[in-house]
C-alpha cells in the first residue's frame, strides 16, 4: 500500500476491547492514542501507553476526543 497511498489511518479500536489492535500497533509506522476527555482516567491512559510501548509500537502522541467548554462563547472569545 506504500506505493499507492502517502497516507494511511487504522482505527484500531480500544485496547480494552479489541487486544488485536496491539499486534497491529508493531507493524504501523506510529500510533496515536484517542482519549476521551471527562470520560478516560489517567491510570487507563498510562495502562494504555505502557502496553503500545511493550508492544513494540512508536507512540506519537495522544489527541484529547469530546472536549466540553464550560464557559459561554461571549466569555471564551475575551479570553
Amino acid at each position: 500500500m506504500r506505493s499507492d497511498f502517502d497516507h494511511l489511518i487504522f482505527d484500531g479500536g480500544s485496547l480494552a476491547t479489541s487486544p488485536d489492535s496491539l499486534l497491529v500497533a508493531s507493524k504501523v509506522d506510529g500510533v496515536i492514542l484517542i482519549v476521551q476527555a471527562e470520560r478516560t482516567d489517567p491510570e487507563t491512559v498510562r495502562e494504555a501507553s505502557n502496553q503500545l510501548r511493550a508492544a513494540g509500537a512508536n507512540l506519537l502522541g495522544a489527541v484529547l476526543n469530546r472536549r466540553r467548554d464550560y464557559l459561554p462563547g461571549f466569555l471564551a472569545r475575551r479570553l
